[in-house]
């Protein structure tokens, strides 16, 4: 099946979810997308607009992107902490829902290599990954070129370990990273065709960077 690339989840989308799932428990998902787009005439600016869509809780699973227990960046490491908590409550309610959370931290199977969640992985069979599909790559609202920090003099470091432990690891969960670095998405294209998900929600950060950055299977 075709792998949809349905919403990256950023933090509106993540709370409108947490209180959808809170108050009704069902087999449908219902999300805002969020359309953001490069204006084509005058000055750089970006034009917004917003949907709403359903999924099959089922056939939908959420992707946690480096959400990773320390950076090297002292900003990153305090917006990860806040937002950590609200991926952990908005994962709660859809892991209540039937979707697979699957926990992809880069750099970090080492850390996980005797959990079952990750034994489970590595022992599926291995699925013939789809040709790429071409897309345009619009630039950037920030320079990010310089890694993103905002904290002068940052030392740049691989300062990770593993997932914030703010995150709850369910033994239903899945944890997947591609190793040594390349990021063509085959662990996680075995999940999606073992278990016959549609839709695929990225949650993380950072958007301009991992996340966006991610897999190319969409």
């Amino acid at each position: 099946p075709d792998c949809v690339l349905t919403a990256v989840m950023i933090l509106r989308v993540s709370l409108a979810l947490a209180v959808y799932t809170g108050f009704c428990f069902s087999s449908d998902v219902i999300l805002t997308l969020r359309h953001q787009a490069a204006s084509t005439s005058g000055r750089l600016s970006w034009v917004v607009s917003e949907t709403t869509q359903s999924f099959n809780a089922s056939e939908t699973c959420i992707v946690i992107v480096d959400m990773w227990n320390r950076h090297w960046c002292p900003s990153a490491t305090e917006r990860v902490e806040a937002l950590a908590i609200l991926i952990n409550e908005t994962a709660s309610a859809a892991r209540d829902m039937g979707m697979l959370i699957i926990h992809a931290p880069s750099d970090c199977m080492h850390y996980y290599s005797d959990f079952k969640q990750r034994q489970w992985v590595l022992g599926l069979p291995k699925a013939e990954m789809p040709h790429l599909k071409p897309h345009p790559d619009p630039p950037y609202p920030l320079d990010s070129s310089d890694g993103g920090c905002d904290v002068p003099n940052a030392n740049v470091s691989i300062a990770w370990t593993h997932e914030n432990d703010l995150i709850y690891i369910d033994e239903l969960d899945a944890i997947s990273a591609d190793p040594d670095g390349h990021q063509n998405g085959q662990e996680l294209y075995n999940i999606l065709i073992h278990r016959h998900l549609k839709n695929i929600i990225y949650v993380g950060v950072h958007e301009n960077m991992c996340v966006m950055n991610r897999y190319s299977i969409t």
